[in-house]
């Protein structure tokens, strides 16, 4: 921690007098004799990455490297690191105002997306490390939403999903009990002229209302945003709940807070598909399991939101189960289940989940509120599993196929890991490295970014965890079954129709390990299903375990 504060206070010296120079106002560009903002943007990426190499070099806090004594370790490093974070994202900063300002690009670049992603990359890592979050990193998350309120990063929203969705995976009780600044009333020319010296002025709100008004910025008021780029509210806002939904081993979040976080999310998503009739089926469906997602979690408040925001719970509902149904047969439409699977297995988990905690909700209700009584709430949720029930076995039917493309998947990385014909062999990874990607490799990296870090560690799947991996071979049974072209960047706004949204997110999630077909059993045995039905969710679920199973294999043998 100390050699790390040491390293971090050479560079900053290296940089400050620059930064102090540009805040003084000196020097916009170079011809006054003061820093160029590009310039100085650069140098505090430097010191980032200086940082990040630092602490990717100590073990996680995690498994059998965790200790008491490590954690104390990470909660210096984050301290220390801590301040310069909050500095760098001070509306009174330079480098701040110049992120509020979209002509703040090199060549076009993008120089202060860079940075950015650069400042985003050392929060992800440090949580992601640690295993822990520190009362005071919570602050990073005001300042954020400040930038993509009033800075001209909205469109770089989707880089807030990681290092958010990794301190409320790691701290989701901290997450609902803190509070931060917020930006939201605050003047953008105030920003920009560099007036904001003090935050103290700023009102205190939830965590939650912070990401929210976020997400409003980003679904509400950017027009100019194409739907890739807008899909990233719809979920973290789905990463929030599910983690809020399916709580750490131990960890028992209150119904208060369960109900708070519903009540504060939700209508985001609910506004943008009432204000928005022309939005592609793909999009509407993505805002429609994040509602899914807030059932998970409060049942009544999720009700009373779609209800005060003018929208009948069973016309929401049966609307989603007619485009379930259509994607549904769509991807059944061949005899070999190899029509376009639009659906992911996410979504089919969600699905699946909903219908079994519905049903569980009619035999013992967890609360009610004012909105409604308890007989119209126990009819409210009558009608939404009456309207689910009919879609159940297609959305089996399709999690079989690919749950079953994902295990050979699974089998076939795990042969060629134990074979040393992968990129999972530790030995050969370096000799493979230095000519090109070689045949045969099902996990190369798509984007043609470095694989450096990976195989450094002995392999793509030496760094992640079961989750990442099974989002991976997700995604690669997706391809096995769907013919999908990539997106296209210069594509027209209005030319996004056929973009399936529901795709190509390989963030992890709480859900994509629990088995939800072992608690959809139950359901669709109180509902009276027959013994075929049951067979096959009975099959399903242990299939789920055999993928299970194998994914840790695959980690394994990576490393």
């Amino acid at each position: 921690s100390s050699d790390l504060k040491s390293a971090e206070e050479d560079q900053k010296e290296d940089i400050g007098g620059d930064i102090d120079r540009l805040a003084a106002g000196g020097g916009a560009n170079p011809a006054s004799g003061g820093p160029d903002v590009n310039d100085v943007l650069d140098a505090a990426d430097e010191l980032i990455e200086t940082i990040r190499t630092l602490v990717s070099s100590l073990p996680k806090n995690e498994g059998p490297t965790a200790s008491a004594e490590l954690g104390h370790v990470f909660q210096g490093i984050q301290r220390a690191v801590l301040p310069m974070v909050l500095h760098l994202l001070h509306a009174a900063n330079p480098i701040y105002i110049a992120l509020t300002n979209p002509n703040t690009t090199d060549n076009g670049e993008g120089t202060s997306s860079s940075f950015l992603d650069a400042l985003l990359g050392l929060v992800t890592l440090l949580i992601e490390q640690s295993n822990l979050v520190v009362p005071e990193m919570w602050e990073v998350f005001s300042g954020l939403q400040g930038l993509v309120i009033h800075g001209s990063v909205a469109d770089y929203f989707g880089s807030i999903i990681a290092p958010m969705d990794n301190a409320i995976t790691v701290d989701v009780e901290g997450f609902l009990s803190h509070s931060g600044r917020s930006w939201k009333e605050v003047n953008t020319a105030t920003i920009a002229s560099g007036q904001v010296t003090s935050l103290a002025a700023l009102p205190q709100v939830p965590l939650a209302q912070l990401l929210a008004d976020m997400c409003d910025k980003v679904l509400l008021e950017r027009n100019d945003m194409r739907l890739s780029e807008m899909a990233a509210a719809p979920r973290i806002i789905e990463c929030v709940l599910l983690r809020i939904a399916i709580p750490p081993a131990g960890v028992s979040v209150p119904d208060s807070l369960r109900a708070a976080a519903v009540r504060t999310l939700t209508p985001s998503v609910v506004r943008c598909a009432m204000g928005n009739p022309n939005l592609s089926l793909t999009f509407t469906y993505l805002l429609a399991m994040a509602v899914f997602d807030s059932f998970l979690v409060h049942t009544p408040t999720a009700l009373a939101v779609l209800s005060e925001c003018g929208l009948p719970s069973g016309q929401f509902v049966a609307h989603i189960v007619r485009l379930t149904s259509d994607f549904a047969s769509e991807a059944l439409s061949e005899a070999d289940g190899s029509g376009p699977q639009i659906l992911q297995m996410r979504q089919l988990h969600i699905i699946a989940s909903v219908y079994a905690h519905l049903t569980s909700e009619m035999a013992s209700p967890t609360s009610t509120n004012n909105s409604f009584s308890a007989e119209q709430y126990h009819q409210l949720v009558s009608e939404i599993i009456g309207l689910l029930q009919p879609v159940i076995p297609a959305i089996m039917e399709i999690a079989a196929l690919q749950t079953n493309n994902m295990i050979s998947y699974a089998q076939d990385s795990l042969a060629k890991a134990k074979s040393g014909k992968g990129r999972g062999d530790k030995e050969d990874s370096e000799d493979e490295d230095e000519g090109d990607s070689g045949d045969g490799d099902e996990f190369a990296d798509e984007d043609g970014d470095s694989d450096e870090d990976e195989n450094r560690d002995g392999g793509e799947f030496a760094d992640m965890d079961t989750n990442n991996v099974i989002q991976r071979l997700a995604k690669q049974a997706q391809a096995l079954n769907a013919d999908l072209d990539d997106d296209d960047e210069d594509e027209d706004f209005d030319a996004q129709a056929d973009e399936n949204q529901l795709e190509d997110f390989e963030a992890s999630s709480v859900i994509d390990k629990v088995d939800v077909w072992q608690h959809l059993g139950p359901a669709l045995a109180q509902a009276g299903a027959g013994a075929d039905l049951l067979g096959k969710v009975s099959t399903l679920s242990a299939m789920f375990l055999q993928l299970g199973q194998l994914t840790e294999q695959v980690v394994q043998a990576a490393k």
